[in-house]
């Protein structure tokens, strides 16, 4: 991949693997691979320069959820049904950076962190 930014980010469901990356000046941050024949090589899929770094992925059917260092937008949430189109659903302000991790369990996301709360549980509430 272009430029000196390391991986900082991997995901995998079924046969495509989700890439995070350091925040590029100019370019891509998250990448989404065909890995169903890795012998042959891994084909990108799509690509989406988000504006900063991808510390940490969960992907969920048609969802990502992305864990970044962007102050006020520390977590976000992104529609990758179709990989070479992803868009931004929504951002949230953690008040500090998710770095201790994400996890899913089904229609609970958990994040914890640095702030208080160290510990959130996110929840889609429409009926």
């Amino acid at each position: 991949m272009p430029g000196a930014q390391d991986g900082q980010s991997v995901y995998i469901v079924g046969n495509k693997l989700y890439f995070g990356r350091q925040s590029t000046p100019s370019g891509p941050d998250f990448y989404v691979f065909n890995i169903s024949n890795p012998t042959v090589g891994l084909a990108q899929l799509g690509s989406q320069d988000i504006g900063t770094g991808v510390i940490g992925i969960r992907v969920v059917g048609s969802l990502g959820f992305f864990v970044t260092p962007k102050v006020s937008k520390e977590f976000q949430v992104w529609n990758i049904s179709n990989s070479a189109s992803v868009s931004l659903i929504k951002e949230y302000n953690f008040g500090n950076v998710v770095s201790q991790g994400i996890d899913y369990e089904p229609d609970f996301v958990y994040a914890t962190g640095q702030s208080t709360p160290n510990f959130q549980i996110l929840y889609d509430s429409t009926p």
